[in-house]
């Protein structure tokens, strides 16, 4: 189970007539980290050294496994995972499309996390010789008239 928080507000930027913004974070996750926004930490401009951190997805659970929380591991990957995000839209309709897809997409990591929970945890297995007959083969005959 994941329980999220999230607000939606107006904002007014000095440079734009102003927007509004999606602020979504992670309360408590049962049986999962609660890092479940995916990252990717990128140059703010090609040749820079300063950079800057874009949400790019709900993670997956290879996701929850590869990539590390809170920064990414410069050695291995730009990638990596966080509780929370905050995203800004220029129109209400656009806010309200884009919650509904991570709804889902949330609801889908979730619902995969339960399936991989549930899957047969059987470790081991006996070949026995003779137990099992080569296939059978069937033959049918047909007849045909001219």
């Amino acid at each position: 189970m994941i329980r999220i928080d999230y607000t939606r507000t107006f904002y007014k930027d000095p440079l734009y007539d102003g927007g509004f913004r999606l602020d979504i974070s992670v309360d408590s996750a049962v049986g999962v980290s609660p890092a479940i926004f995916v990252y990717r930490r990128l140059p703010t401009y090609p040749g820079s050294s300063s950079s800057e951190d874009r949400f790019e997805a709900i993670a997956s659970p290879v996701d929850l496994e590869e990539y590390p929380e809170d920064a990414p591991n410069p050695a291995d990957s730009q990638w990596f995972r966080r509780n929370s995000v905050s995203l800004l839209f220029r129109s209400m309709d656009v806010l309200t499309d884009t919650w509904a897809k991570i709804q889902d997409d949330i609801d889908l990591l979730v619902d995969t996390l339960n399936a991989i929970d549930t899957v047969d945890s059987e470790t081991s297995y006996t070949a026995q010789a003779g137990s099992e007959a080569a296939p059978s083969s069937s033959s049918s005959s047909s007849s045909s008239s001219s």
